[in-house]
């Protein structure tokens, strides 16, 4: 075993199997990323520092910029490997996720279309294996 699946399990785990991307964007990581330290920041004032801040102070101006960080996140793509353990970031050049090893067999909307599309893709290989003629590459779109 190398170094990498040792230090990595999930690298490699989808080497004979299909992924697919999803394409999604960055809005709710970047409100996340936004929001949950200044939730935690404003908890520390209101509490055990008692900097003269209460609660009521902190909530609204954390949940404005939260959700100006998720409208100005929805602009900036966000593509996705649909292997629920990998979600590593994909480009629309990759033909396999550099993480899990899955071959990319097309491109869905969202994580839970995946057993869906996978199960067509099998469809189609099987179809095009019985005709004795090589399938074409499968493109799945969940949009």
């Amino acid at each position: 075993m190398s170094s990498r699946t040792q230090d990595d399990p999930i690298a490699g785990i989808n080497a004979a199997h299909v992924v697919f991307r999803v394409r999604g964007t960055m809005g709710v990581r970047l409100g996340r990323m936004v929001t949950i330290p200044l939730l935690l920041a404003g908890g520390l004032a209101a509490g055990p520092f008692q900097l003269g801040v209460t609660p009521l102070d902190v909530v609204p101006p954390v949940a404005i910029l939260g959700l100006v960080a998720v409208l100005v996140g929805r602009r900036f793509p966000d593509i996705r490997c649909s292997e629920p353990k990998c979600g590593t970031r994909l480009r629309d050049e990759d033909d396999t996720c550099p993480r899990c090893g899955g071959r990319v067999a097309g491109e869905i909307g969202h994580v839970q279309e995946r057993l869906e599309a996978e199960e067509r893709v099998e469809a189609e290989s099987r179809r095009g294996a019985a005709s004795g003629a090589r399938p074409p590459e499968p493109t799945v779109t969940g949009r």
